[in-house]
C-alpha cells in the first residue's frame, strides 16, 4: 500500500491533512509493516525528504519547530501474509497506547 498524503498547509488541497499517527495507528491496528515513512518539506526547493522511523522522531521535529506549513507524507506499508479483515484504527493518544513522554508532547504541541 502506497500513500502520498498532504500533511500541513497546502491551502485548498484536498479535504484532509494527515499526520504520521495515521500511518502508525493504521499499521498497528492491522499489523502492517511500515516499509518507509517520509516527511516532505515542500518549502525548500526541490523539497526535502526526512525519514520518520517512529512516533518520537516526528515529535522531535515538531518540538524543534522543523515542520513546514507546506508539507506531505509518503508511506509504504506491507500487509501481513495472513490477510485478516481490515480493522479501523483508533488514534494512539485516545487509546492510551502512547508512552508518557509522547502523550505529554501531544498535549503540549498546538492543535
Amino acid at each position: 500500500m502506497i500513500h502520498s498524503l498532504p500533511n500541513q498547509g497546502c491551502y485548498d488541497h484536498g479535504f484532509f491533512n494527515y499526520h504520521p499517527t495515521f500511518v502508525f495507528d493504521l499499521s498497528q491496528a492491522n499489523r502492517y509493516d511500515i516499509v518507509s515513512l517520509l516527511y516532505w518539506d515542500g518549502t525548500v526547493p526541490p523539497g526535502t525528504l526526512t525519514p520518520i522511523p517512529d512516533r518520537a522522531a516526528y515529535v522531535s521535529l515538531a518540538l524543534a519547530k522543523k515542520l513546514s506549513n507546506y508539507s506531505g507524507l509518503f508511506a509504504v506499508l506491507r500487509r501481513p501474509a495472513d490477510e485478516a479483515a481490515f480493522t479501523v484504527p483508533w488514534q494512539g493518544y485516545y487509546g492510551n497506547q502512547l508512552p508518557p513522554e509522547l502523550s505529554a508532547a501531544w498535549s503540549q504541541l498546538a492543535r
